[in-house]
């Protein structure tokens, strides 16, 4: 009965994202990490998330909205990345076990693009969002809640069937938006507002905690040191994590303490770690693999069948060796410097909109944006998400970002000239005035 409702509500809003292409972002969006089938306990007999995405890259381009996407270093590389990826996966070892995560990979830089196509405005990017904070903190919430109510007693995971499913997965959910949180909570009017977005922080802490993941501990302490350096005032983050680590060490069993501190000190003893020898293993299979083919394995290569004589490794423990394995040390190449580039984006929006106070939202939206980089990074290099969804969607709210910020700082620059009065003598937009004895110098030398 649930799923029925739930379909006809979808139904109903098929309108509105044919009227509006920012609201079908919103609503793909908020299928792809909210999952509604799976609190209406209901199969989905029809793939929404397609279908909305579909209506959405329609409904864009039948607009009179502007089609200019911003090209830069950050997309071209983008572009350059997903044909590379589709060439390894052409030539690669197993193409009919790769073509599911091709498709995946394909609608996330689909989207990607479209995102920065509608995204144009600054309440259009801060509703975006609203709904990803919306979407992803809901599951970040009931984790934290049954850590307060189990007593810590027991594992934090994801929604089945997503890509936040198991508890690797769920951390990365909890460390890439809490920086989202805390933006969201500093430019709220309201004061129930703030206060339920640091609830939400504070539980969504209490959920990485749940989840036992090592690859999610080590993406928090880098992305909450990131935070530290940066934050203006460095008493308030600093009493705020005190007192949430105080409230989750009250709360959580000492038994469980006790588990999650030695899982995080067997970093240290990683000859003895049974999973810390395995991912050795699958990382010395990405670089034999990478060594004896330049295109890398392709999408798929970790699937678990490898060449005769090889060791079977199903999953690549780490962002960096899962694109080594799939698609080479050019294609690593290719994603750092998305990497670099997409960082250098949100530096340039800092040190733009550093004179000016009216533009600071951008600065801050950077910054955070910046940490959910940081915890990507750190996260990644024991947790393989090298084409995580979430991830790129981030990378087009940077861009996007960017191109609001660029906009604005153009249209002052015009407003600045056309209010300038001009000199006695001179046509208003003629060129610059030549010295004729200079130009007659310049052409004899």
């Amino acid at each position: 009965m649930r799923g029925l409702l739930l379909n006809a509500y979808l139904v109903c809003l098929v309108p509105f994202a044919w009227g509006s292409p920012y609201i079908g972002l919103y609503i793909y969006y908020w299928l792809s990490y909210f999952d509604p089938f799976h609190l209406a306990y209901a199969p989905m007999p029809v793939p929404w998330v397609k279908i909305f995405a579909a209506i959405t890259i329609v409904a864009w381009l039948l607009s009179k909205e502007p089609k200019r996407i911003p090209f830069n270093m950050t997309t071209t590389m983008l572009v350059v990345f997903y044909a590379w990826t589709t060439i390894t996966l052409i030539f690669g070892l197993f193409p009919q076990y790769g073509l599911p995560k091709w498709q995946d990979f394909t609608s996330a830089i689909v989207m990607v693009f479209v995102a920065l196509g509608v995204l144009t405005r600054r309440h259009r990017i801060h509703g975006a969002l609203w709904v990803v904070v919306l979407a992803l903190g809901w599951w970040t919430f009931k984790g934290g809640l049954f850590v307060l109510l189990s007593a810590g007693a027991q594992h934090v995971y994801g929604p089945e069937g997503t890509h936040f499913a198991d508890n690797n997965g769920m951390a990365r959910a909890c460390i890439m938006i809490m920086p989202l949180i805390l933006y969201l909570f500093l430019y709220s009017s309201q004061k129930h507002v703030r206060y339920a977005l640091l609830g939400l922080l504070g539980l969504t802490i209490l959920a990485l905690v749940g989840t036992n993941s090592r690859g999610g501990f080590l993406g928090f302490g880098a992305m909450a040191a990131f935070a530290w350096l940066f934050a203006r005032r460095k008493i308030v983050p600093l009493a705020i994590a005190v007192v949430i680590v105080g409230l989750g060490y009250l709360a959580t069993p000492k038994d469980r303490i006790v588990e999650y501190t030695q899982r995080i000190e067997s970093t240290a003893d990683y000859e003895n770690d049974g999973s810390a020898q395995g991912r050795f293993g699958s990382w010395r299979y990405a670089v034999e693999l990478a060594s004896r083919r330049p295109l890398g394995g392709g999408f798929g290569a970790f699937h678990g069948h490898t060449a005769p004589g090889q060791t079977s490794y199903t999953e690549a423990h780490s962002n960096y060796f899962e694109v080594i394995g799939e698609h080479g040390f050019i294609g690593l190449a290719i994603y750092l410097t998305i990497v670099i580039a997409a960082y250098r984006t949100c530096s340039r929006i800092i040190r733009m909109t550093k004179p000016r106070p009216d533009l600071h939202w951008a600065r801050d939206l950077a910054r955070c944006l910046q940490a959910c980089e940081i915890a990507y990074l750190v996260g990644g290099l024991t947790i393989n998400h090298a084409t995580l969804e979430l991830w790129y969607m981030l990378v087009a709210f940077m861009v996007a970002t960017g191109t609001v910020v660029r906009r604005e700082l153009a249209r002052e620059t015009a407003e600045v000239a056309r209010e300038r009065p001009a000199l006695p003598g001179v046509v208003a937009g003629a060129g610059p005035m030549r010295w004729h004895g200079a130009e007659t110098a310049s052409r004899r030398s």
